[in-house]
């Protein structure tokens, strides 16, 4: 609920995207982690926190070469 204030307040927030889409897989819940991750990949594309939540939204539903891509680029972008 807590990021869904934050997101209410300030929508345009990727950590809080980011963070939410980690929550969101965490609960098993792959396409809302997938949505919240892009989202905050567009609003700002360095952010290796964006990268982490998608690859472990991609990876929930298996699709891992592409996990394993956000996983590198996350590393690369820390």
């Amino acid at each position: 609920a807590d990021y869904e204030e934050a997101l209410r307040a300030a929508p345009a927030w990727p950590a809080a995207l980011g963070l939410r889409s980690v929550c969101a897989w965490t609960a098993g819940d792959a396409a809302r982690a997938r949505e919240d991750a892009q989202a905050a990949l567009r609003l700002k594309p360095d952010s290796p926190l964006a990268y982490a939540a998608r690859g472990f939204a991609r990876f929930v539903v298996q699709d891992l070469d592409a996990a394993a891509q956000d996983f590198v680029a996350a590393a690369k972008k820390d």
